[in-house]
């Protein structure tokens, strides 16, 4: 059997976070997350989704008693027995480098995961700049 080839942007990671994620009527879902990419996250809940949903998603980190936030705010994308794919849309620059760290460690490749990154941080200036 053929394989697809990976047409992702981002590298997925394999990270099992806890993780709320709140609606716009402000009802706040926990689970935890199944994989992460700089772009999104696949969320893990017993409650479905509608697509195109926008909601606020946060990964809970714990490293000793110290917590962690990686807050972004994004849209449901796809919902599969999974879990339900978020996008993210908007992600301060603080979530975002903790987002990359979190994705490197748990990346097989990570020197590809900092290209990515930097890729996006170049993309991403060209756009401001326009």
């Amino acid at each position: 059997m053929e394989s697809k080839p990976n047409c992702r942007e981002f590298t997925r990671s394999e990270v099992n976070a806890k993780m709320e994620v709140r609606l716009p009527s402000g009802i706040v879902l926990d689970g935890c997350s199944r994989n992460v990419s700089l772009s999104g996250v696949l969320f893990a809940t017993e409650r479905s989704l509608p697509v195109g949903n926008s909601v606020q998603a946060t990964l809970l980190l714990h490293h000793g008693h110290d917590e962690h936030r990686i807050a972004a705010e994004g849209f449901v994308v796809r919902v599969t027995d999974c879990g339900v794919a978020i996008e993210f849309t908007k992600i301060s620059p603080e979530s975002l480098e903790q987002l990359r760290r979190l994705i490197m460690d748990a990346a097989s490749d990570a020197e590809q995961v900092e290209r990515e990154y930097q890729s996006h941080l170049k993309s991403k200036r060209k756009k401001e700049d326009a």
